[in-house]
Parts: structure tokens; sequence; C-alpha cells
């Protein structure tokens, strides 16, 4: 086998069989294998489609102009728990190698907060350091919901609630949980030196306290995953997305730290203003770990939908009326049972038809007027029918789903056409007398014919 023939074996296997290989059957390990190959290759085809380098560049840009604002707000809602000392101090040790520039963050916020406490702008100033951190979060919730193909954003009234409960609570949390963390540090440490059973277990209390920072980080991305985007994330979807973003992001903080080692000596000629650049390009690789970590959540959640996906556009028009018939009759028994509206995903269970093409037909028969959607849950959708069932036929489904859509009427005037519409009419008319059309709440699996 020559190198051109492995690479169209590699090729074909990440385009095709990788999504097509029925994995139920394989070990358990291969399973697993298989599922987080899905996971990557969706991910990384989802951070490249989603534009989210470009994403990235624009919240380091945001992320830069709302950095006083947001910072002084913080430090503002900090000093009202007389907590103000105390969260620089964890700021520094939290970014050690960015000292300089957390220095400058600091005094500059700390100038905002006096002005915005004197005189007559002081209302507009609290104002406006408000609106700065509430622009900076909807631009984060705007390429959030970009990943999750999400088209409406929060309204302006959940933008102002959401988004002030987490500058109020979060670096109230901030402050707690490395508070914690220090406080556990130091009582295991000094556990360990008082029993002498523990001293046997030094390494593994030392690679524990070590795991400290990495859980921190990933609880702040799972918050961050589940909450920024309109969307429901479950929990385990935000959870998989963070320990892998928060890991690689902890990585990243240890190989910039030997990179500004080694770009010390630019301070020579640069001075204090070398830590500026150096600050741009680590929040640059911190939105793109984010936004990597978001699309890991995406996929690891939807990564069902994409099964068979490249098989889903080469459907007949005849066996995508067969689908259109069987959703339609699961979501009609249901609603027949007086059961709950069914999701998509509950849909593409019951019907066993891939998430994906469940979903688009849905959407046709939507927007045929067969089936309303409703609100489900918190940020969820579901469907009912839109119309009385013992009404509704076969051939009027087929018929909704084939007159969705204009009549072409540009192209009207010719007498062959009008002849040919009018003998598809006649059709369409004898089909709905016949005996095979029949309501959909009627039919039974069980009986043949």
């Amino acid at each position: 086998m020559n190198l051109n023939e492995l690479a169209l074996l590699i090729y074909q296997f990440f385009k095709r069989n990788l999504w097509t290989t029925n994995i139920d059957e394989m070990s358990r390990f291969r399973r697993f294998l298989f599922k987080q190959l899905r996971i990557l290759v969706l991910a990384i085809r989802g951070f490249m489609s989603d534009k989210c380098p470009l994403h990235a560049s624009a919240l380091t840009y945001y992320s830069m102009l709302s950095l006083v604002p947001v910072a002084a707000l913080a430090f503002g809602i900090s000093k009202g728990f007389g907590m103000q000392e105390t969260l620089k101090q964890k700021l520094l040790e939290e970014l050690p190698e960015h000292k300089d520039v957390v220095e400058w963050i600091v005094t500059f916020a700390d100038s905002l907060l006096q002005v915005s406490r004197s005189g007559l702008i002081a209302g507009i100033g609290i104002v406006l350091l408000i609106w700065a951190a509430i622009r900076v979060l909807g631009n984060i919730e705007e390429s959030l919901n970009n990943i999750w193909s999400v088209k409406r954003g929060r309204s302006f009234i959940r933008k102002f609630s959401d988004y002030l409960s987490i500058m109020i609570i979060g670096p109230i949390i901030f402050l707690v949980s490395s508070s914690v963390a220090v406080f556990i540090r130091t009582q295991v440490t000094d556990l360990a030196q008082q029993v002498d059973v523990l001293n046997v277990m030094d390494p593994v209390i030392i690679f524990l306290l070590r795991l400290i920072p990495y859980t921190l980080i990933w609880l702040l991305f799972t918050l961050t995953y589940m909450i920024i985007p309109n969307t429901r994330v479950k929990f385990k979807a935000a959870v998989y997305g963070a320990v892998v973003a928060g890991t690689l992001y902890q990585f990243v903080q240890v190989l910039y730290i030997g990179f500004q080692i080694g770009a010390a000596k630019y301070s020579a000629i640069y001075g204090s203003f070398a830590a500026l650049p150096l600050f741009l390009i680590w929040v640059q690789l911190s939105w793109f770990i984010v936004l990597f970590g978001a699309e890991l959540s995406y996929a690891f959640q939807n990564v069902p939908a994409y099964i068979f996906e490249k098989e889903s556009g080469k459907i007949s028009g005849f066996y995508k009326k067969v689908l259109a018939l069987n959703i339609a009759h699961v979501i009609i028994k249901n609603f027949e049972n007086g059961d709950k509206p069914l999701t998509t995903k509950q849909v593409s269970k019951e019907s066993e038809i891939p998430e994906n093409i469940t979903r688009e037909i849905i959407t046709d028969l939507k927007d045929a007027g067969i089936f309303s959607k409703v609100t489900k849950g918190k940020r969820g959708f579901a469907f009912q029918p839109a119309s009385d069932i013992s009404q509704l036929t076969i051939q009027d489904v087929l018929l909704a789903l084939e007159n969705q859509g204009g009549d072409n009427t540009q192209f009207s005037g010719s007498d062959l056409r009008t002849e040919l519409a009018i003998r598809l009419q006649k059709f369409d008319a004898l089909l709905k007398t016949d005996s095979h059309n029949v309501l959909l709440k009627d039919i039974n699996p069980e009986k043949a014919g």
C-alpha cells in the first residue's frame, strides 16, 4: 500500500466510515474510542465552520475594551463585602505571569471607581460600568449561541437580570472558591504532618492538592457552558467540554509562562509595555480554548444527530414521505394518548430515525401547518398536532408538504402547465377518496394493509 492509498483510506474513514459504522456491536473500549473520535472530529469541524477564530478575535477586542469597566464593577462589588484587597491578591496569585497588567488594571479600575462616585456623574458612571459588563457578556453569549445554532438571544430584560446576577455572584464565587482551596490545602498539609499514616500517602495528597486549580477552572467553564448559551445544555455535555478545555487551558498556562521567561529579554527594549502584547496573546488563546470547549460540549450532546448525516441528503422523495408519515404518526398517537408533547430528540428515539433527519422533517411539517411548536421547560420546544387529528389523513399530510412554498407564478402562461396542474389536482382528489387514505391515528403497525 503506497502513501496515496493510505491517505485515501484515512480520508474515507473520517469522512464516511466513522459515521456510518454501527458501534453498538463493538466492544466497550472500541465503542468508547469511536465515540470520542466522532466528538473530536465534529468539534474541529464546528470550530472552523462556526468561524470560532474570528469570534475569538472579536471577543479579545471586546474583552480589552471592557476590561477596566468590568474590573471596576467587580472591585466595587467586592468592596461592598470588604474583600477588595482580597480580590486583588487573588488575581495576582492566579495570574502571576501578568503581574504588570493586573497592576495596571487595578489602578485604572480604582480611578474609574473614584470618578464614578464623584458628584453628578455618579449615577451615569455606575450605569456605564454595568452597560460595559453586560456588553461583553452579550458578546460571549452571541458566540456560544452561534455554536449551538441558536438564532435568538435573550431578551433585554433577561439579559439585564441574568447578567447582573452573574456580575454580582461571579466575584463572590471566585473569592470563596479560592479561599476554600487555600483552606483545604493548608488543613490537609497540616494534618499530613501530624498524622504519621498520612505521610505515606504524601504523593497522593500532593497530586490531589495540585488538582484543586484544575477543579476550579473546570467549575468555571462548566457554569459558562451551561448558563451563557440561550438553550438547554446538559450537565454531562458541559462538564465534558469544561474538563477538556480547562485542562488544556492549564497546560497552555504552563507553556505560556515558559514562553514569557524566554521573551523577558524584550523588557530591556520595551520596558513594562512588553507585558501588553504578551497579555493580548494570552487573552486570544484563552478565548480559542473557551470556544473549542463549547464546540466539544455541543458535539458531545449532539453527536447522535450527525450519524448517517451523509445519507440524509440521498433519501428518495418516496422514502422521505414514508419518514414524514412515520413522524406524524408518532406525534399524533402521543397526542391522542394524552401524553406531554414530544421534543425532536424524543420523536427521533421513538421513530428510530436519525435526529438530524427528524429535525428537518419536523420543521417542514411545522411550516406546512401540520404541527405547532410549544414551549417545554425553560428553554426547550416540543411539537403537537396543529389541527383536529380526527380529520388528518395520509393525503392531508402529503398535500400539505407538497403545497408548502410558492407556486412560481412567474412561470405562468403555459397552456401545457395549466393542463398538467389540473390533472394533478384531479389525481390528488382521487387519492383523497381512496380506501387506503386513512386517518393517521387509526394506523396500526400490527395490522397489514
